[in-house]
């Protein structure tokens, strides 16, 4: 029997057309929208504010009554701002048929059991996922959790750190707004111990490294303190009180106060300008030191540089293209040399530390102009010499700006 081409599409259309009209379930699943809860109005509307910060308002179907969180019934009165939850849309997309409320970001165990429990089991002791108990997780860091607890893509951005610190074994409270904890004055921590059981997972019982870097004195001495402390609570085990006590301790500040050390007398209060000496009078080591660097200098060795002499910089015959070399115009290069006017020497000297412009660095409100071949200070400034060097301060950007 020979049936045409057009015969078998025909039939071909006759049986999808058939299949459209008995089995309308197939059609499309509806669009659905995920955000934070912002209000519902009387009018029957709701809105939600997408991950992308994006305001959405949708109106709700006359059978869209209540909301649903896994088995349980929740009316729409208890949704309350900032709760995540899913609004599945008809077809047109234009009324919400359903809410799905979905866990809260900080009820961590609940959240694992909506989404991870299916594959790593009920209990974390695994299936058909790996076991995500804390003893199973132990030698993997806080890092490298949170960069894989979301393979699958169900949790929130807010869910992320707390799953992770869920599953390392870390407890955080979270709170909507948070308030700092009274600490009685005579509470004392033991720097020590908090370390041990806060950080030497990782890095090493002796702050020697492991999975996580070096963390003694000497390795972190080119670190401020103010940086020590932004960094030091990265995994979220320290408390607010804990933090200063560890970055002291980190910098070998000995301190294990919970409160700050008391300020101490300001040696400078009573200091009168009398030039450079007003600085060398106690600090001739670290004129010293400053003669020696780059930073003064403008020269010094370059190790990792094979194709040039050791020493080399600005000081030390380069080129460059607007006036050849600084030398043959050191009245308009030296203006940015933290020295007082003359080119650095090569031999440390009384004369070679009087040069040394030691407010330019620690007095962010000083201010100099050039006079003759010297650098003097800015009669137009907004601070007296006087109260230049009693108020002087580690470097700062605005230092670095002038």
């Amino acid at each position: 029997m020979n049936i045409s081409k057009t015969s078998l599409i025909t039939g071909w259309l006759v049986i999808m057309l058939i299949l459209a009209l008995i089995l309308p379930g197939c059609e499309k699943s509806p669009a659905s929208l995920q955000g934070s809860f912002q209000s519902l109005s009387y009018d029957g509307k709701i809105t939600i504010v997408s991950a992308s910060g994006k305001t959405v308002s949708k109106a709700l179907a006359p059978e869209c009554t209540s909301c649903t969180r896994g088995t349980t019934t929740v009316p729409l009165s208890e949704i309350k701002a900032g709760m995540p939850l899913v609004l599945y849309l008809s077809a047109d997309t234009n009324k919400v048929n359903r809410i799905e409320l979905l866990a809260d970001s900080g009820d961590a165990a609940e959240v694992y059991t909506a989404n991870c429990a299916a594959c790593h089991g009920a209990d974390r002791q695994g299936g058909t996922g790996p076991a995500l108990t804390t003893t199973a997780l132990s030698s993997r860091t806080l890092s490298l959790v949170t960069s894989r607890v979301n393979h699958s893509g169900r949790l929130t951005s807010a869910q992320v750190p707390i799953m992770a610190n869920y599953l390392k074994g870390i407890t955080i409270t979270v709170s909507a707004t948070p308030s700092p904890t009274p600490v009685p004055s005579s509470s004392i921590i033991d720097a020590a111990a908090l370390f041990s059981s806060s950080c030497s997972g990782c890095h090493g019982v002796n702050g020697q490294g492991g999975s996580g870097p070096v963390l003694t004195n000497p390795a972190l001495s080119s670190r401020t303190l103010d940086y020590i402390l932004s960094r030091v609570n990265h995994s979220g085990r320290l408390t607010e009180t804990q933090m200063p006590v560890m970055a002291n301790a980190l910098k070998g500040i000995i301190s294990t106060s919970s409160s700050p050390p008391p300020q101490t007398e300001n040696p400078h209060a009573n200091l009168t300008w009398s030039g450079s000496a007003t600085c060398l009078q106690c600090h001739q080591k670290q004129a010293d030191d400053i003669f020696h660097a780059v930073h003064y200098q403008w020269k010094g060795s370059t190790p990792f540089i094979t194709n040039g002499p050791d020493i080399q910089g600005k000081d030390a015959g380069a080129f460059n293209a607007f006036c050849v070399n600084i030398l043959g115009n050191w009245n308009a290069c030296g203006t940015c040399h933290i020295g007082l006017g003359a080119i650095p020497g090569s031999v440390a000297s009384p004369a070679e530390f009087q040069n040394i412009d030691c407010l330019i660095c620690h007095q962010k409100d000083y201010k100099r102009v050039r006079n003759g071949s010297t650098f003097v200070p800015d009669p137009g400034m907004s601070i007296t010499m006087d109260q230049a060097v009693r108020t002087v301060h580690l470097p700062v950007k605005a230092n670095c700006l002038q």
